[in-house]
């Protein structure tokens, strides 16, 4: 297991300056691509993602998630994706049998996922699977239950939020979607409970590790993946 502190998980100044090129070119063309209602299809899941949501294939952590939770018996289990976005994650789960709760906090994201829950229904069906879609600030709309499995794809650049869609991406200029998440999540585990959360190394890995602390909790890495964009780290979320 690595220390979100190791060498090799601190930001490399040529790679920091690559990156700020390949943004300059990038982000205008997420902006103008994710305008509009497009077509989206995982393997053979096929989905909708409506403009304002964030979108899953033009993003790394997405597909990194799906391809850890491959290797995760989702079978009958309970299954939490604490904003879900396009729900893509959340219909993949329930495809292989999973009893899914998706929430997020944006309506738009909530009808999107709906949308895709619909689509595949079939699929989550004959896989004896279950797809709930909650309109939640985090863990309000869902109290009172565990889960067997927790996945969060964060917001986790430092940041006001202004505008519904700055959920996905910000999560307060003094992190507070961590102090909200960390400080409410041991109430929805169990001690088997596997909560899985991807981070990047554009975020500021230790003062979300020392929020953790905080609350009792400690991430353990997973797993690394890299990108020509960045640095994503699979880390799960334990009861110190």
């Amino acid at each position: 297991m690595q220390n979100i502190h190791s060498p090799q998980l601190r930001k490399n100044p040529i790679r920091t300056v690559e990156k700020k090129i390949l943004d300059t070119f990038y982000k205008p063309i997420v902006k103008w691509y994710t305008g509009r209602e497009r077509p989206y299809t995982y393997k053979n899941i096929p989905i909708t993602v409506l403009p304002g949501v964030f979108h899953p294939g033009l993003f790394y952590s997405t597909r990194i998630l799906l391809e850890y939770l491959e290797f995760v018996n989702l079978q009958r289990k309970k299954v939490l994706e604490l904003g879900a976005g396009s729900g893509l994650i959340s219909v993949m789960a329930a495809t292989e049998g999973g009893m899914v709760t998706a929430t997020d906090i944006n309506r738009t994201s909530v009808m999107n996922i709906r949308i895709n829950r619909d689509r595949n229904l079939n699929n989550i069906e004959k896989n004896q699977g279950t797809l709930e879609v909650v309109q939640s600030d985090l863990f309000q709309g869902i109290q009172g239950r565990t889960y067997d499995v927790i996945v969060i794809n964060p917001p986790y650049y430092k940041g006001k939020v202004t505008r519904t869609e700055d959920h996905a991406w910000y999560c307060g200029e003094e992190f507070e979607y961590f102090e909200h998440l960390f400080s409410g999540i041991k109430e929805f585990m169990h001690r088997e409970t596997e909560s899985i959360m991807i981070l990047s190394d554009d975020c500021d890995l230790d003062r979300i590790k020392k929020i953790a602390e905080q609350f009792g909790l400690r991430l353990s890495l997973k797993l690394t993946r890299r990108n020509l964009i960045e640095k994503n780290f699979i880390f799960q979320i334990k009861v110190a």
